[in-house]
C-alpha cells in the first residue's frame, strides 16, 4: 500500500513542482523529511522517513485542493 501511496506522492510532487513556485506540496515534503529523520533516528526504522514524506506530500496536496474546491464568493 506504501508504494502505491508513494508513486502517487511522487507523481504530483513531480506535476505540482514544474510550476516553478513555492506550494504546500513542497512544505509537506519539507516537514515530512525533516519528522521521517527525526522519527527514524529515534526508532531505527529508516522506512519511516518515506512514510512520512508520502504523508507529507499528500496533506500539502489536499491543502492545495482545498481552496480550489471551494473558492470565495465576492
Amino acid at each position: 500500500m506504501w508504494w502505491i501511496l508513494g508513486i502517487a506522492a511522487a507523481i504530483a510532487f513531480f506535476l505540482m513542482g514544474r510550476e516553478g513556485r513555492t506550494t504546500a506540496i513542497g512544505g509537506g515534503f519539507t516537514i515530512g523529511v525533516v519528522v521521517g529523520v527525526v522519527l527514524a533516528l529515534i526508532y531505527g526504522d529508516w522506512w519511516l522517513v518515506g512514510k512520512s514524506v508520502t504523508v507529507g506530500i499528500l496533506i500539502g496536496l489536499a491543502a492545495e485542493a482545498l481552496p480550489k474546491l471551494h473558492p470565495r464568493k465576492p
